[in-house]
């Protein structure tokens, strides 16, 4: 399965997401738990792609984040193969991704070694859902090996409904007092907080 995602984050203070959280009326909180791969090389770093098994509660799935084409600011291709929560375990179990999906076809188009591809961090989001006109609003919060946690906001959109989405996200920043701050995505947060445990 292969989508485009387009989004918007923030990073926030934990008054910031309490103050969100106690706002908005979110569908119920639910944990998922990401784990990381690249190769010792960082193969799939310099190529500015992503790849995660992510655990929930009763299922899992592998996820590869590719660039977008066209390179438009906050668009990414996600190829995501969907796994039993079973699968995803010994997989992990074994240092290794799935390799019969389509996320295995689109490492191999970009000449990834796929068996050199091993765990590098991880990480578990508790997450928080809205469905919203102008998106997907997400509250997250993640806490990782070291027992430091983030907190951040994000709204994933239709990208014909762009400027609409986006200045509801601004407004939503300004209504709460939230600097517009740069996000690191997770996995550069997993790993500077995997390595300093």
């Amino acid at each position: 399965m292969q989508n485009q995602e387009t989004e918007f984050k923030n990073i926030l203070t934990k008054e910031q997401f309490d103050n969100i959280k106690a706002t908005y009326h979110f569908q119920p909180a639910f944990q998922q738990t990401n784990v990381y791969f690249d190769t010792a090389n960082n193969d799939l770093k310099k190529q500015q792609m992503g790849m995660r098994i992510r655990l929930f509660a009763d299922d899992a799935e592998q996820t590869l984040k590719t660039p977008a084409p066209n390179h438009i600011a906050h668009q990414l291709i996600e190829t995501t193969d969907k796994l039993q929560k079973t699968t995803a375990i010994t997989l992990l179990n074994n240092n290794q991704i799935y390799q019969q999906g389509a996320v295995a076809q689109v490492l191999k188009q970009h000449h990834i070694k796929i068996a050199q591809l091993k765990i590098i961090a991880w990480a578990t989001t508790t997450r928080r859902l809205l469905h919203l006109p102008a998106g997907l609003l997400t509250l997250d919060q993640t806490e990782y090996p070291n027992h430091t946690c983030d907190y951040e906001l994000e709204m994933e959109i239709d990208p014909q409904n762009y400027q609409f989405s986006s200045n509801f996200f601004q407004k939503l920043l300004v209504n709460f007092h939230i600097a517009k701050v740069p996000v690191r995505n997770k996995i550069a947060r997993a790993l500077a907080n995997y390595h300093h445990k």
